[in-house]
């Protein structure tokens, strides 16, 4: 741990390094999207669900059916936000909080000259600032995906249950930001799986829960989403092929 090993002097650097890192992140941030959020046809979807959301409380496609191509919760964002400045602002606060969750995780894992550059590496990160230009929801992905890891890093290090409720909360969202989550917790479960003989009976017992808790929701949302939203398309007597085909399809989204 830092406080162990690193300096006073040396954790005042982490501090200086991160702040710098994220205020120069959202001034570029800032210039990339100064004449306005970008948009694209996946946009137009975003944007309309999140319309209809306010006005007739249901997220629909613009052809009028039910939204269902991609998980809920960045178009129930949009239409939180309700104008295009306000969810930029949210868009500059999932990439600062980004590097702050990934930063701190460095600073535990990587030796202080490494730490250093870390949040460096990660403001001035072309992809992150590309997709954080457009009207998508991998912005919030990424802030959820670091929130998450850091949570259960703590949770795995101090095994505290304000730790595990948080990670359980954050991971609760990732398969209803984007379906790339429920990969993300099936590679971590598996990979629990395979340490379970190292762990108590408490400590399984607290992994399980986690698990079980956090893809519940991605599992109701894809059940609605292909086989209620679309009865025509998607048929319960085509048996599991179809549900495990379509799911990794939607796992690019």
């Amino acid at each position: 741990m830092l406080s162990s090993t690193v300096p006073e002097g040396g954790r005042r650097w982490f501090g200086w390094s991160v702040g710098l890192a994220v205020l120069a992140q959202l001034a570029l941030f800032a210039w990339a999207t100064a004449p306005g959020l970008a948009g694209t046809a996946d946009s137009g979807f975003y944007l309309h669900a999140a319309g209809t959301l306010r006005t007739a409380g249901r997220l629909l496609h613009p052809d009028g059916t039910a939204y269902r191509y991609w998980p809920p919760l960045y178009p129930v964002l949009v239409a939180l936000a309700g104008s295009l400045g306000a969810l930029r602002l949210v868009h500059a606060v999932a990439l600062a909080l980004s590097v702050v969750a990934w930063s701190k995780l460095g600073r535990r894992l990587l030796p202080l000259r490494a730490s250093l550059v870390l949040p460096w590496a990660l403001a001035l990160s072309t992809p992150w600032l590309v997709v954080s230009k457009f009207v998508w929801g991998e912005a919030v992905f990424l802030v959820l995906v670091a929130g998450y890891v850091l949570a259960l890093f703590q949770g795995l290090h101090t095994w505290r249950g304000s730790w595990w409720a948080l990670a359980t909360a954050v991971g609760f969202l990732l398969p209803l930001q984007r379906t790339a989550g429920f990969f993300l917790l099936a590679g971590l479960a598996v990979g629990l799986l395979l340490q379970h003989k190292q762990l108590g009976l408490k400590q399984r017992m607290f992994v399980a829960g986690h698990f079980a808790l956090t893809g519940l929701g991605g599992v109701v949302w894809h059940f609605y989403a292909l086989l209620l939203a679309a009865p025509s398309v998607y048929k319960l007597n085509r048996g599991w092929a179809q549900f495990l085909a379509q799911l990794l399809i939607m796992g690019l989204y």
